[in-house]
């Protein structure tokens, strides 16, 4: 089984922070698997929080039009 992580160490995402949309830089990457079809990806961010994968977004416009 090969697990890959959509964002690396370094790249700059968007999420939904303090109800503002806001850019942070991924500083840590963590995944966890329990069998071939069930893991989890979780991102440190810069600013010492932990995200998922799937609350993380490339652009700012992904982001908005995800809500």
């Amino acid at each position: 089984m090969e697990v890959e992580s959509k964002y690396n160490l370094g790249d700059l995402v968007w999420l939904i922070y303090d109800n503002k949309a806001v850019r942070f830089k991924v500083t840590g990457v963590r995944i966890s698997v329990e069998d071939a079809d069930n893991y989890e990806v979780e991102y440190s961010l810069s600013d010492c929080t932990k995200r998922l994968e799937h609350q993380l977004f490339d652009t700012k416009e992904e982001l908005i039009k995800s809500l």
